[in-house]
């Protein structure tokens, strides 16, 4: 099955998030992302986002490349890419 992989980008509790992509790929396939939101009191939407994604075991050795999106509600977006090999 493979071991879950987590990134976290977090905003400050007084600005929400209105769009989350969380892009990834092994050896140019697909990897499907799981995202949690989380919310604080007093805050209409999400304040932080999680992204996983489920690493197949036979991806060993190989690179993992992730690129991650967020938008929040005043326009800001920041987007980030970054890679690892799998061990």
């Amino acid at each position: 099955m493979g071991q879950l992989f987590t990134g976290l980008t977090v905003t400050r509790l007084s600005t929400r998030i209105t769009f989350v992509r969380c892009d990834a790929q092994i050896d140019g396939k697909i990897v499907h992302s799981r995202v949690l939101r989380f919310y604080v009191n007093g805050v209409a939407g999400p304040t932080a986002v999680s992204c996983s994604w489920q690493v197949p075991a036979s991806a060993n050795g190989k690179e993992l490349r992730t690129h991650v999106v967020v938008q929040t509600a005043s326009q800001y977006w920041a987007g980030a890419n970054a890679h690892w090999r799998v061990r």
